[in-house]
């Protein structure tokens, strides 16, 4: 049995969303994956993105939507935020103090179609929380790291959402939560109420434009400019505006999942400009994995200890994708807005 899944250096994991944010390659290969006290068998995800076939007056409809949620959460800004300074946490070691509230938006472009898919939700802890626990838990990676799995040492995955001793609700932050491009309507995430609480959600067909079988453009998505806007309620305090890191596509990337990786290989790709981006590479089979989280400079080696424990093997399944994670503090709420690139 292969427990040769992802770990903490790969793309954030939610609480009852593990399956769809595993490599599929990767699960093939695992028998069952432990996640604190949840387990799940190793099957590829079966989820399927909202149909990539919007028609424009589709689109439009749903920008005059979100256009008039945007104007809803300005007019019912409650005065508890009019004195708060959205501030972006550059050191989390350092943040002190205690908070009430965290929550997360996750943007994944899923490349093969050019779509866009958007998670949000937002919590209230029962009582006042160190903010350093919110932060620990949501670490992300030094750059030009790695992490390793085997049969005999596996990779445990950490629950980002579990906090021991202190009990939390996913709570509401609005009919919908409206996602803004440079300043305007973008998209709405719909309110869903399920068994694990409340969530936000949506997703944006690519609507791409093609010529000769090469995707030039996609008319509908954007990655860059992007910010969150949160209504609130009397559970969870209204932001005007959260900015999204920007995440461009990954590409040039010099290997394939037919490839092999060894010691030596040399991982290299077209270097992008958001610089808390990092690249994150995996490879995984016969019983061995490695998870390694890249600067995006355009190239990459793997770490001395990571050469010796590779040996003269070789792993197959070489997988990448870009993502970027920014934290953020306003008042009593800690909220983490990731962007990444899908497989």
């Amino acid at each position: 049995m292969d427990d040769t899944a992802k770990s903490n250096s790969a793309r954030p994991r939610r609480s009852g969303a593990i399956a769809p944010l595993l490599s599929a390659t990767l699960l093939s290969a695992c028998g069952t994956v432990t996640l604190g006290s949840a387990e799940f068998a190793s099957t590829a995800p079966t989820e399927e993105i909202q149909s990539a076939n919007d028609s424009s007056a589709t689109a439009n409809a749903r920008s005059t939507e979100a256009a008039k949620a945007v104007e809803a959460a300005k007019a019912a800004m409650p005065a508890q935020t009019a004195g708060n300074q959205l501030t972006r946490i550059d050191n989390p070691a350092a943040v002190t103090g205690m908070v009430r509230h965290f929550g997360y938006l996750d943007v994944t472009r899923v490349q093969k179609d050019g779509s866009q898919e958007f998670d949000a939700r937002f919590a209230t802890f029962d009582t006042p929380t160190p903010a350093s626990i919110v932060l620990e838990n949501f670490a992300v990676p030094p750059p030009d790291t790695c992490e390793t799995s085997s049969r005999t040492s596996p990779i445990q995955i950490r629950d980002e959402l579990d906090f021991p001793g202190h009990p939390y609700k996913f709570v509401s932050a609005g009919k919908t939560v409206p996602v803004l491009h440079d300043g305007g309507s973008y998209i709405n995430m719909s309110r869903e109420d399920d068994e694990g609480g409340i969530r936000y959600g949506s997703a944006m067909s690519g609507a791409a434009v093609t010529m000769g079988g090469h995707r030039l453009l996609d008319l509908f998505v954007r990655t860059a400019d992007l910010e969150l806007s949160i209504p609130g309620s009397t559970d969870f305090p209204a932001v005007a505006a959260i900015p999204v890191p920007n995440v461009s596509n990954l590409s040039g990337f010099n290997l394939d999942e037919d490839d092999r990786v060894s010691a030596d290989t040399r991982f290299t790709w077209k270097a992008g400009n958001t610089p808390e981006a990092r690249i994150q590479i995996s490879a995984g089979g016969g019983g061995r994995a490695v998870f390694c989280a890249a600067q995006d400079d355009g190239q990459f080696e793997f770490p001395p200890a990571i050469r010796n424990w590779i040996g003269t093997d070789t792993i197959p399944n070489p997988e990448a994708y870009r993502d970027a994670t920014v934290f953020y503090q306003i008042g009593d709420l800690i909220f983490i807005v990731s962007q990444s690139t899908d497989l």
